[in-house]
């Protein structure tokens, strides 16, 4: 595995305290640990903050799904399919703007 132990023992902290996972969620996606938490974590998990909050998240959908679909795809599914109802969505993914989660 190519994580050292400070980088997991954070994102472990980050996937059960924020993100409120279970250590079995994070064991049946074991890649949760390899993702960049700066590029792909958090903006994912912001976007879904959102998106919850306005009611827009489809209410069967996992959040540790979200962090594991390709980018292309949660781009066309979570981001640009919801422009229109959040106009700064794409830029609080990409970390320009900032929120208070």
């Amino acid at each position: 595995m190519a994580c050292s132990e400070e980088k997991i023992k954070s994102l472990m902290d980050f996937y059960t305290n924020a993100m409120k996972l279970r250590p079995s969620v994070i064991a049946t996606y074991p890649n949760l640990l390899l993702y960049s938490f700066v590029s792909r974590i958090q903006p994912r998990f912001n976007v879904s903050n959102i998106l919850a909050s306005k009611k827009l998240l489809p209410a069967h959908k996992k959040i540790a799904w979200l962090l594991t679909e390709s980018e292309a795809s949660f781009l066309t599914n979570y981001v640009t399919k919801y422009l229109d109802q959040v106009p700064d969505l794409m830029e609080l993914y990409r970390g320009v703007k900032k929120t208070n989660l």
